[in-house]
């Protein structure tokens, strides 16, 4: 006998902040060799952003199949299979839609064929980025996974972006019910099953988490699944962050400290180091201070010029107890004959985590010998948060502007040999690529995107 089993809720599955999931399709549903289901008309809010995920059995590997609307476009996001039980088979599909104006109409799923059965839901997600193509920004990864004869299904994602993101998960396998216990922490959304070909399914969620492993306790089976991950739409209340320069340094012998320096708990700093060495390869920096700990936030040494000749690095602190009167040591390795350095003290950064560690979002190193130093963060900033963009090249002073939108905070040199320095930041932008208008020189940088503190506020 054919079934589908159709999964939905009319009620919050969970709100523990600001992302607010609930799985909506409403209506019955269908089966025909041209059409696998229906969701019957119901209406799609702008703001919202909606994910449908669709498995299919059957007693070959099911035929691909889509998702359409009258006038929704829904994104497919991933398609894998899996789940070989004799001659039982199964897809699982996952779609996204953001719409940017509401929508009344029913979605049907087309194929090639009609399948023994279907697990379905259609969640509906408040509280998310929205940005980007069809809500593309919403997600921040999705991995699927599938396996053989294989207890405690476990998806591996990669480090989540932060420590305040949900994550979505689904487990399909070969067993009515399931049979899943979720991990710690770890809330069971719906589970469920059918005989005839036996196929069972489960939804897990956890949300404010840096667990990048959701799985479930089960007994082997064969399973395929999916993980994804939601990028929060964070609100903020108060001041937004403010970065300042308590102090700057550009001598041609290099930086030996900074001194009579006062550091607020609840504050980041971050420091640019550059090193020049008309030479050769140029030293690398540390920086040390009593009762101070500072991390280099990109990989070790930073990075350098095409000629090996000027080097930037950058480091972070975040202090538990505020104090005054500190000194800042810098400690060169290798040669130099020249260094430069800027401390930026930091107000209403996210400094959770070892040494602030969570305040650092990305970063990214680049160099190259041309005008108009551009870097690429790896995606679009998070909730409007702050990026700083420090650079060095062969010019005294750097002599750059910032793009609109950015606020120069350091531009200054010394010679013998020239070098320049050069901070800017934008503590509000959405703009993953910052840009410095600058004539054509061999220059270094570093762009680093810092996490706003803010507090969650359910406005939904």
């Amino acid at each position: 006998m054919k079934k589908i089993l159709f999964i939905f809720l009319l009620f919050p599955i969970f709100s523990y902040g600001q992302i607010v999931v609930s799985a909506t399709p409403q209506g019955s549903y269908s089966y025909s060799t041209s059409a696998i289901g229906a969701v019957n008309s119901q209406t799609y809010t702008a703001g919202m952003l909606y994910i449908c995920i669709h498995m299919r059995v059957d007693a070959t590997t099911p035929a691909d199949f889509s998702l359409t609307g009258t006038s929704s476009t829904w994104t497919e996001i991933a398609n894998v299979t899996g789940i070989t039980t004799g001659t039982d088979l199964a897809r699982l599909k996952v779609w996204r839609y953001a719409p940017s104006s509401s929508v009344t109409e029913a979605l049907s799923f087309s194929g090639a064929a009609l399948q023994d059965g279907s697990i379905v839901v259609i969640w509906e997600i408040s509280g998310v980025v929205t940005t980007g193509t069809n809500g593309a920004d919403g997600i921040v990864q999705i991995v699927t996974d599938a396996q053989d004869a294989n207890a405690n299904p476990t998806i591996t994602m990669a480090a989540l972006n932060g420590n305040r993101n949900t994550v979505l998960a689904f487990f399909g396998n070969d067993a009515n019910p399931f049979g899943a216990t979720p991990e710690t922490n770890w809330t069971e959304l719906d589970e469920s099953g059918f005989s005839t070909p036996t196929t069972g399914g489960v939804f897990i969620s956890r949300d404010n988490t840096s667990d990048n492993t959701p799985s479930v306790t089960a007994a082997s089976s064969n399973w395929l699944g999916v993980a994804i991950e939601l990028n929060e739409a964070v609100h903020c209340s108060g001041a937004p962050m403010t970065i300042t320069t308590p102090a700057t340094g550009f001598l041609t012998d290099g930086i030996g400290s900074m001194n009579l320096i006062t550091f607020t708990a609840g504050k980041l700093y971050v420091v640019y180091a550059g090193t020049s060495n008309d030479a050769g390869t140029v030293a690398t920096v540390a920086l040390t201070g009593t009762g101070q700990t500072w991390d280099e936030i990109t990989s070790a040494g930073g990075v350098v010029n095409g000629g090996n000749r000027k080097r930037v690095q950058a480091f972070r602190y975040a202090p538990t107890s505020s104090s005054s009167g500190n000194t800042i040591n810098f400690t060169y390795t290798g040669t130099q004959d020249g260094g430069w350095a800027v401390l930026c003290e930091i107000s209403g950064a996210d400094i959770s985590g070892t040494n602030g560690a969570n305040a650092i979002v990305h970063n990214v190193l680049g160099s190259a010998n041309g005008a108009n130093p551009t870097l690429t963060l790896p995606s679009a900033i998070l909730n409007r948060g702050t990026v700083i963009f420090g650079l060095a090249n062969g010019t005294n002073p750097f002599t750059g502007s910032p793009e609109s939108g950015f606020t120069e905070l350091v531009d200054n040199g010394y010679g013998t040999p020239n070098t320049g320095g050069y901070i800017m930041y934008d503590a509000n932008t959405a703009d993953n690529t910052p840009t410095v208008t600058m004539s054509s020189d061999n220059w270094a940088g570093i762009a680093i995107e810092i996490r706003a503190r803010c507090r969650r506020t359910n406005t939904n």
